[in-house]
């Protein structure tokens, strides 16, 4: 059965819901993300997940345009099925995406869930440089994942509302990925194959990493 993804008027959390928001770059989406995405609703720590590709990083990292890096993003967590979100939110909300400015959308969508970040440990030291970081942990805790690297994550003095959950993800990141890719690589084993057949269709990240 082929996954459906909600729009917002499809969707009526219950009271007692609490979602999962797991935001990024995406570029290109791989298992990591995905597996993330799964140890939180396994875990029983949400009951739905709302996957939220950026769509200008707040850093200014280039990347692959907004509609390919939406078109992985739900062919890579369409396995999962009908409890994740692909959401283009940020896509709507154009410009520069900020997380907290996201969320605030997000709650006023799904004005009765709880909401929870769902982060990997590799992002935990740039969350002081957070756009309203102390306003964004209180309106969405988060939820932070082990990754390569940060198997015991050391969590930023002077923040709180982070919980260390999960195990480890496999170990790969999208810069690696890309560089294989601009490589010549035509099959990444961490990469979901569906992602990968995108990619090679449409010649993403050949030039360069």
């Amino acid at each position: 059965m082929r996954q459906r993804f909600l729009q917002p008027h499809d969707t009526a959390p219950a009271a007692s819901d609490t979602i999962g928001i797991l935001g990024g770059s995406f570029n290109p989406p791989h298992d990591a993300h995905v597996d993330i995405c799964r140890q939180a609703l396994d875990g029983g720590h949400v009951q739905r997940v709302i996957v939220v590709p950026a769509y200008q990083h707040p850093f200014g990292k280039p990347l692959a345009p907004f509609a390919d890096r939406m078109a992985m993003v739900r062919l890579a967590f369409e396995p999962l099925g009908d409890k994740v979100e692909v959401s283009d939110i940020e896509g709507a909300l154009s410009g520069v995406s900020y997380t907290i400015d996201t969320v605030r959308a997000l709650r006023r969508r799904h004005c009765n869930a709880r909401f929870r970040l769902l982060l990997g440990a590799d992002v935990l030291a740039e969350l002081p440089k957070w756009k309203d970081i102390r306003e964004l942990l209180r309106l969405a805790p988060a939820l932070v994942f082990p990754r390569a690297g940060s198997p015991v994550p050391t969590l930023p003095r002077g923040l709180s509302n982070i919980e260390v959950v999960g195990v480890q993800p496999p170990d790969v990141s999208s810069s690696g990925v890309r560089q294989q890719l601009a490589d010549g690589a035509d099959k990444i084993p961490a990469v979901p194959a569906a992602v990968m057949d995108y990619i090679l269709k449409h010649g993403l990240y050949r030039s360069g990493a």
